[in-house]
């Protein structure tokens, strides 16, 4: 199950009786709420609405089914051209996941899995504004005037996948998100 799933699961939680997620995964680590539990995934449904799971229980007259099969990427509006390379879930030249190495201009925001999905949009466009406009009002242009974050050159941005990428074997970390 993808965070997408658990997300709409635990919003579904604050007004549902019962919440059951079913996936095919490792359970959660995290903590969930009274009402929130985690089975086998679904492998049939009945016309009465009940669940066969692939454990061989049953879950009897469910109400709602939300079907979250998460994505892939897809970008059918873009040229080979601009120098992306898109492989199921990972969009790879993508220097911090977010800009294009081999044309900085360009962004894909909200690359990055697993993470606070809004305020990381939020911070990803704010660093764009300010490496496109250079206004000083987005938090991050300071970073950039002390050195603390520093614009790598073409070289450097295409040089190496960034450490917390799926690529360098990272699984793509908030930490090296931004």
């Amino acid at each position: 199950m993808g965070p997408s799933g658990f997300d709409i699961g635990l919003e579904v939680a604050t007004r549902a009786r019962e919440v059951v997620l079913c996936h095919n995964s490792e359970a959660w680590p995290a903590p969930l709420p009274a009402n929130v539990s985690q089975r086998a995934g679904i492998v049939a449904c009945s016309v009465e609405g009940d669940l066969l799971l692939a454990d061989g229980s049953r879950l009897r007259a469910v109400d709602a089914l939300v079907h979250c099969t998460g994505y892939n990427y897809s970008y059918p509006f873009l040229s080979r051209s601009c120098g992306l390379e898109f492989a199921g879930r990972q969009v790879r030249t993508l220097y911090k996941q977010l800009v294009n190495a081999a044309r900085p201009t360009m962004a894909l925001v909200g690359i990055p899995q697993m993470v606070l999905p809004f305020r990381l949009f939020d911070l990803q466009v704010g660093l764009r504004l300010s490496c496109i406009l250079n206004v000083s009002q987005y938090f991050f242009l300071p970073l950039f005037s002390s050195g603390a974050l520093v614009r790598p050159d073409p070289d450097r941005r295409a040089a190496a996948p960034d450490p917390g990428s799926d690529e360098a074997g990272g699984g793509g970390g908030v930490a090296e998100a931004v």
